[in-house]
């Protein structure tokens, strides 16, 4: 049991995983989610940061600095919808992973 929590702490150190079971003596299962919930800051994120988003390739990336340098900071997500090549399923596909 001990090897199993020794485990189950390292892999939720490391962030793998989303999702561990354990099993406890029978009868008495419990799951961990991991706390991997990182949003990113699209204001303050750099190109390869915002290339690992859904949908975000180094192109749009890109575009999204371009667009950050030249108009100044975002001021919401939905201005995100004037970036060239960004559009409501990728906005959606964003959904909790950005944040201004």
């Amino acid at each position: 049991m001990l090897i199993k929590t020794i485990t189950l702490s390292i892999l939720l150190a490391l962030g793998l995983g989303h999702s561990v079971t354990v099993a406890k003596p029978p009868e008495q299962v419990i799951t961990v989610q991991s706390q991997n919930h990182s949003v990113l800051d699209i204001n303050t994120a750099d190109a390869d940061a915002l290339s690992t988003l859904p949908g975000i390739g180094i192109h749009k990336a890109e575009a999204i600095i371009e667009y950050r340098e030249k108009l100044g900071r975002f001021k919401s997500i939905q201005e995100l919808l004037e970036v060239k090549g960004i559009g409501n399923r990728i906005l959606a596909k964003l959904e909790g992973k950005i944040k201004v």
